[in-house]
């Protein structure tokens, strides 16, 4: 397959997500419980194709042996996803930490050390500290946007228990750790 083809079929996933996320969104704002059942399918069809392109990627032989590990450990974040979905689907109104958020949280450290054995450009010492320094502000500043956002309302009313701190804090800290890697892994 031509490298055209791959770009039209991910431009057409990425529109066709785009659209759907609009859909939802629209949905959300009047029946909230109406929005899984829109963006239900499509979040596990894009997860399973994600899998699929990821296992594709792992196997392609053009790679070398280190890409390819990368792509496995993504691979298996995905898979991870996939089954944190499922779970999410069968037990929706658990108390935190439930399998599905067991899943969900082991899928980050899966998914960032993929990302991190993907192939970068090697860099002198002082350019490894400025990306540090860039991905970290990246980092620092989705972190303060989370807390203010997610975590302060979750504690601010003053009888939170330990779990519900854990739960406020667990997903945006995984975020923070990804916006940090991708931050890196990008630039």
């Amino acid at each position: 397959m031509t490298r055209r083809y791959w770009l039209l079929l991910a431009v057409a996933g990425v529109s066709l997500y785009v659209i759907v996320a609009m859909i939802g969104i629209r949905v959300a704002s009047t029946n909230p419980e109406g929005a899984g059942r829109v963006m239900g399918p499509f979040v596990n069809l894009f997860t399973l194709a994600a899998i699929g392109f990821a296992i594709r990627a792992a196997t392609h032989p053009r790679l070398d042996a280190r890409t390819r590990s990368a792509w496995r450990w993504i691979a298996a974040s995905y898979v991870l996803l996939w089954i944190a979905i499922v779970l999410f689907r069968f037990d929706p109104d658990g108390t935190f930490p439930r399998p599905a958020d067991i899943a969900k949280i082991a899928m980050v450290p899966l998914l960032l050390i993929g990302l991190l054995r993907l192939p970068m450009r090697p860099l002198d010492r002082s350019s490894r500290l400025k990306l540090a320094l860039d991905a970290g502000t990246v980092a620092a500043a989705a972190g303060v946007f989370l807390w203010y956002l997610l975590v302060g309302p979750s504690i601010a009313d003053g009888a939170a228990s330990a779990q519900r701190i854990l739960a406020a804090t667990a997903y945006p800290l995984e975020n923070v750790a990804l916006i940090f890697t991708v931050s890196v892994v990008v630039v």
